[in-house]
């Protein structure tokens, strides 16, 4: 599958970065290390290094204190790896479906046409968020639904901005 740059958003978020990743890079490689999911300077071990799960983590949890940051690091790690029995070039190796693989299916397009598809509804899902995020009561009562909504923007934004620093969706021919 050819690799696709993802097309710019019409929607934005102001990116942000935990001051402590390389803390939480070094906690994440250690922990890695300490239970075993790598050995290393193991294939596995570089890959968990070229996937900057802690950058992911950084971005997404700007304000997060160190021990937070590093919970959250922990967390994704196992998620992270835990989707690497899956990724998108396995799945069609192996037949099994994602959401570009449906929508290829669904409306018998290309895998390029699936994925600006994809893109499109990532697109309207946000706009939706904003709009929704506009409408919301400036109530006193309402201050946690505003604050909720608040995290989860630097949450998107971080994956998006951490889809740029990392390899790990590059499938190469």
């Amino acid at each position: 599958m050819p690799y696709s740059e993802p097309k710019p958003q019409t929607w934005f978020i102001k990116s942000s970065i935990n001051p402590n990743f390389q803390y939480a890079r070094q906690h994440c490689l250690d922990r890695a290390l300490k239970f075993k999911f790598v050995k290393k300077n193991d294939r596995n071990y570089q890959r968990l290094e070229i996937s900057k799960i802690w950058m992911l983590t950084a971005r997404a949890y700007p304000c997060a204190t160190k021990e937070e940051l590093c919970f959250a690091t922990q967390w994704f790690t196992w998620l992270f790896c835990h989707d690497d029995i899956c990724g998108v070039a396995k799945e069609l190796k192996e037949g099994t479906i994602n959401l570009i693989t449906c929508l290829q299916h669904e409306y018998n397009i290309s895998i390029e046409e699936a994925i600006k598809k994809a893109q499109k509804m990532c697109d309207i899902e946000m706009e939706d968020f904003f709009e929704f995020k506009k409408r919301l009561p400036k109530f006193e009562e309402q201050k946690s639904l505003q604050q909720y909504t608040a995290g989860l923007e630097p949450l998107v934004q971080g994956h998006i901005d951490w889809y740029s620093d990392t390899e790990r969706y590059i499938v190469k021919d």
